[in-house]
């Protein structure tokens, strides 16, 4: 993701282009918890490992695959 950022996810019928990018620390912070709820093998993951896991976060991107603000709707991704 952080090589090519640029992506098409599905969510039903609907496809939509995205820009991945990896959250700050302070969205990091925030993000986990809820990401933890949803799947609790993030945390048992992060408890057998030394490194910082990357957490990206998917906006949506215009027409001209350029990225564009921080959107509400944004999924939440980790990359092991």
């Amino acid at each position: 993701m952080l090589a090519n950022p640029e992506a098409e996810v599905q969510i039903g019928r609907k496809r939509r282009r995205v820009f991945a990018r990896e959250v700050t620390r302070d969205e990091r912070t925030r993000l986990w918890p809820l990401m933890s709820e949803i799947y609790e093998g993030f945390d048992v993951y992060n408890t057998l490992t030394d490194r910082d896991l990357k957490v990206f976060v998917l906006e949506s991107q215009r027409l001209t695959s350029k990225p564009v603000g921080p959107d509400t709707r944004s999924g939440i991704v980790s990359a092991p």
